[in-house]
């Protein structure tokens, strides 16, 4: 799926977690509402209780961007679904940190992290 400059490159289910792998740039417009859709649609199954967010392979994200991935965060947080980032790379780090958005985020290196600290729960 091409969102815009963002593609969604990779849907993984295993039981009830979910990873998400993205690619590109990640800003507003028709890729925030596509990728809004497609994350509601994955939050709104029953099974689906974990998700992982992968940026792995996000080269850039604006101020837009930023504000689709905090709304990722607050509706998953309404349904009781665990949200978590893998893979960010250091030029997003630095956009969290400047926003003082990196605490509210639980962030992992790699998705591996991600996933065991699932099992630390």
């Amino acid at each position: 799926m091409i969102i815009s400059d963002m593609k969604i490159k990779e849907i993984k289910k295993v039981n009830d977690l979910t990873i998400i792998y993205l690619s590109g740039g990640i800003m507003g417009g028709i890729a925030g509402v596509k990728l809004t859709e497609k994350f509601e649609e994955l939050i709104n199954e029953k099974r689906c209780q974990k998700i992982i967010l992968d940026l792995k392979a996000v080269s850039w994200m604006n101020s837009s961007g930023l504000g689709i991935i905090t709304s990722l965060l607050t509706e998953a947080k309404k349904l009781n679904v665990q949200f978590k980032l893998a893979g960010v790379t250091e030029r997003i780090i630095s956009l969290f940190m400047i926003t003082k958005l990196l605490s509210v985020f639980d962030i992992y290196k790699t998705v591996e992290e991600a996933i065991e600290s699932f099992e630390g729960e």
